[in-house]
C-alpha cells in the first residue's frame, strides 16, 4: 500500500471454528497531521518518535537558521493517538506520507529530520525506496537517537527479553525531560506504565519486527548525506548503534552529543542545532541558501566532541581483523610488513570507535593523520587465516605532542589465546593549510589541539652533496649506481644504497610520503641487500628452503619526503649474533638545497627459518656462506 494510509485497518481476524469473534480496528481519523511554517531557507520536515508528539521539536526551532521553513509532523503513534496504528505493519507508509504530503503542500523537502522510531522507519523507507531521494528533491537526512544493528548476531534472546524494560525507561526519560524534570521519577514511571499500556503489544510488536530487520537493510541504496546523531548517555539506542549507522551508510556522518540522552533535540537543542548546521555545511552535506561559511562560534556543534578525545585518550578498545593475504609471500605466513599494516589499522579503528574517523578529521577540521612511529615485537607467526584480537590502549603522557598507543594482537591457538604481537604506535595530525584545498574548516575539538602539527618532524639539513647526474628518474623509477650521493652513503660501512623517485602510489594527503610506504621501503631494503651479496630470498629459498624471518622492528617519521622527490634509502647491517640473528638500520634521505635530510631511520632483527606442512616452523642457523656475505666479506677475504 502507498500514500495515504487507507480509511480502514484491518486488526486480528478469527480462524474458522474459533471462539473468538472478528475484530475491526479503525484508525485516528487523520494518521498524518501536518503543520507548515513558512521560511525561505531550507525546509525540515520534523518526525518524532514514538509516544512524543511535534512538541519534542520546539526547543530545537528557535535554535535553527532564522530563515529555516519548518513542517512538524504528528505521526500516528504519537501520544494520546491510540494504538490502531500498529494493527497492520507498514509502519514507513506514514513516513512516506509525510514526506509526499510536504512536498506536495509545500513545493519541496530539503531536510528531513527524525526522531527515534521514526529514524528507524525514515532509514528502511530510504533503503526500499531510494527513488524517493530524488523525486522529492531531498538533500540531506539526519536521524537523532536510531535503532541500528549490523547483524543479526547481535540480537540474542538476552539481549531482546531486556528491551521492554529499556523501552520503558525511555518513555519515562521522554516525560521527564519535556517536563523539564519537574515531578518525581516515581511519578515520571507511573506515567511512563500509562504510555506502555497505550502503546500496547502491538506497538511494541511493530518497533520490535522494524528493529530485527535493521540488519538486511540496503543502507548502501541510501545515496544522500546522513547526519546520525546520538546523546552520550542515550540507553534505548546506544551510540554505537548510531555509529555503526554512520558507517554503513555511504555518506553517512556521526555526531555524539554531551550532556544528554535519548532526546538530544531537547536537552542540548543548541548543540544538536548547530551540528545540523556544521554537516549541511560540510562538502559532502548541502548548503543552505544565501550561507558562505560555517556559523561562528560553532565549537560545541562539532561533529567531535571534547567527550570523543577524552576516550580517545583514556578507553582501551579491542577490534578483531584478518591478516592481509597480500602479506602472505612465502607460504601462509603473514610477512612483518603487514603485521604492522594490521597495527595501524586497528589505531585507526580505536580513533573511529571514540568518534574521531580520520576521514571526516580531515575532512571538516583540515588534519590529516599520520603515523610517525611504530615498533612491534613478534612472538608468533600469523597466518591468513588467523581471525586476531587487537587491543588498542592510549599511552600518551601529559603534555605531549603525540598520540601514543599500546598495540597488543592475540591469535588462537590450539584453542588458546596467544599474544603473538607487542606494538607501540605514535601519530599526529598533520594540518592541512592549503587555501586551494580549504576555504574552510571546523574548529578542533576539545583537547586535540596539542597533537596537531604543522609539519611532520623538521630535521635539520646533513652534509652537503653534489648535484645529481645524469638522467631524472621517472615516479617509481630506481637505480643503485651511478649516483656520487649513493657512494658518499656508504663508504667505509657495511651496507647497500639505492635511489628511487617517489611515486603517487606511496603518498597520501597529496604530498607526503606515508608510514606504509616506508614500510615497504624497509621490506625491500634488505631483499635488494642480500641479493646484492650473492644470498638472495630465492637463492636460500631454493637451496635450503630458508625463509626470511622478522622478529622485531621500528620506524621513525623525522621529516616529510614529497612525491616525486629523489630518496635514498641505505640498509646496513649493524650487528650479527651467533650465526641464528643479526640487526641492521635502514635511513632514508632526500637532498633539498644542496643537503642531505634524513626523513625516516629504523631497525630490524631478522634471522632464518624453515616453514613445512604450512605452519610449522622455526629458526635456523645459518652457514659460513650467508654469515660472510651479511658481514660485507669478499670470497678472496675468507
Amino acid at each position: 500500500m502507498t500514500g495515504a494510509a487507507s480509511s480502514t485497518l484491518s486488526g486480528p481476524r478469527s480462524e474458522p471454528g474459533s471462539s473468538l469473534p472478528p475484530v475491526a480496528v479503525r484508525p485516528a481519523d487523520r494518521p498524518v497531521l501536518l503543520d507548515h511554517e513558512p521560511g525561505a531557507g531550507p525546509r525540515y520536515l520534523l518526525l518524532h518518535g514514538v509516544a512524543n508528539s511535534g512538541r519534542v521539536w520546539d526547543r530545537l526551532g528557535p535554535a535553527l537558521p532564522a530563515d529555516a521553513a519548518r513542517t512538524v509532523a504528528e505521526l500516528p503513534w504519537r501520544g494520546g493517538g491510540g494504538a490502531a496504528w500498529s494493527h497492520e505493519g507498514g509502519a514507513t507508509r506514514w513516513v512516506r506520507e509525510a514526506i509526499e504530503r510536504t512536498s506536495r503542500d509545500t513545493g519541496r523537502v530539503d531536510v528531513v529530520v527524525a526522531h527515534s522510531f521514526s529514524a528507524l522507519l525514515l532509514t528502511e523507507l530510504l533503503s526500499e525506496e531510494p527513488e524517493l531521494i530524488e523525486r522529492h528533491g531531498l538533500s540531506a537526512v539526519v536521524l537523532a537517537g536510531p535503532f541500528y544493528r549490523a547483524s543479526a548476531d547481535q540480537f540474542d534472546w538476552g539481549t531482546v527479553s531486556g528491551m521492554a524494560d529499556t523501552f520503558r525507561q525511555a518513555m519515562a526519560e521522554g516525560i521527564r525531560v519535556i517536563a523539564d524534570g519537574r515531578g518525581n521519577p516515581e511519578l515520571h514511571g507511573a506515567m511512563a506504565e500509562r504510555v506502555c499500556e497505550e502503546i500496547g503489544p502491538y506497538g511494541w510488536t511493530r518497533f520490535l519486527e522494524h528493529y530485527l530487520r535493521t540488519p538486511w537493510l540496503r543502507t548502501e541504496r541510501v545515496r544522500l548525506p546522513v547526519l546520525v546523531v546520538s546523546g552520550e548517555w542515550d540507553t534505548a539506542a546506544p551510540p554505537d548503534e548510531g555509529r555503526a549507522l554512520s558507517r554503513a551508510l555511504p555518506q553517512g556522518r556521526f555526531l555524539p552529543v554531551e550532556g544528554c540522552g535519548h532526546f538530544p533535540m531537547i536537552e542540548q537543542a543548541s548543540r544538536f542545532a548547530a551540528g545540523i548546521r556544521a554537516f549541511l555545511e560540510t562538502p559532502t552535506g548541502v548548503r543552505p541558501a544565501g550561507t558562505t561559511s560555517y556559523p561562528e562560534g560553532n565549537e560545541r556543534g562539532c561533529p567531535m566532541t571534547g567527550t570523543a578525545v577524552k576516550r580517545l585518550l583514556t578507553e582501551t578498545t579491542t577490534v578483531t581483523h584478518e591478516p592481509g593475504y597480500e602479506g602472505a609471500n612465502i607460504g601462509t605466513g603473514i610477512g612483518f610488513k603487514h603485521v604492522n599494516y594490521l597495527v595501524e589499522k586497528a589505531v585507526l579503528d580505536h580513533f573511529r570507535r571514540c568518534g574521531l574517523p580520520v576521514g571526516a578529521l580531515y575532512q571538516e577540521q583540515g588534519v590529516g593523520f599520520d603515523l610517525v612511529h611504530i615498533k612491534s615485537r613478534l612472538a608468533a607467526a600469523l597466518f591468513v587465516d588467523d581471525t586476531v584480537s587487537i587491543e588498542v590502549r592510549p599511552a600518551t603522557k601529559d603534555g605531549a605532542s603525540e598520540l601514543t598507543f599500546k598495540v597488543d594482537i592475540t591469535a588462537e591457538r590450539d584453542g588458546q589465546p596467544k599474544k603473538a604481537v607487542t606494538a607501540t604506535a605514535r601519530a599526529v595530525l598533520r594540518r592541512d593549510a592549503s587555501e586551494v584545498r580549504f576555504t574552510r574548516w571546523l574548529p578542533l575539538p576539545e583537547g586535540l589541539e596539542p597533537f596537531v602539527t604543522d609539519r611532520i618532524g623538521g630535521a635539520e639539513p646533513g652534509a652537503p652533496v653534489p648535484a645529481p647526474t645524469g638522467p631524472a628518474l621517472v615516479s617509481g623509477g630506481s637505480t643503485d649506481t651511478g649516483d656520487p650521493v649513493l657512494d658518499q652513503l656508504t663508504e667505509g660501512a657495511n651496507a647497500y644504497a639505492w635511489k628511487f623517485r617517489v611515486p603517487y602510489t606511496y603518498v597520501h594527503f597529496f604530498e607526503r610520503m606515508q608510514m606504509s610506504a616506508y614500510l615497504r621501503v624497509m621490506e625491500e631494503a634488505k631483499h635488494r641487500f642480500v641479493d646484492a651479496r650473492g644470498i638472495s630470498i630465492r637463492t636460500l629459498l631454493d637451496e635450503h628452503n630458508w625463509i626470511p624471518v622478522v622478529t622485531h622492528s621500528s620506524l621513525t617519521l623525522l621529516d616529510e619526503a614529497l612525491i616525486e622527490e629523489d630518496m635514498y634509502v641505505v640498509f646496513t647491517v649493524e650487528n650479527i649474533f651467533k650465526q641464528l640473528m643479526y640487526t641492521s638500520r635502514v635511513d632514508c634521505y632526500v637532498a633539498r638545497d644542496g643537503h642531505l635530510v634524513r626523513t625516516a631511520t629504523g631497525d630490524i632483527t631478522h634471522g632464518y627459518g624453515q616453514l613445512t606442512n604450512g605452519n610449522e616452523g622455526g629458526l635456523v642457523t645459518w652457514d659460513e656462506r650467508v654469515a660472510a656475505a651479511l658481514r660485507g666479506e669478499r670470497e678472496g677475504d675468507r
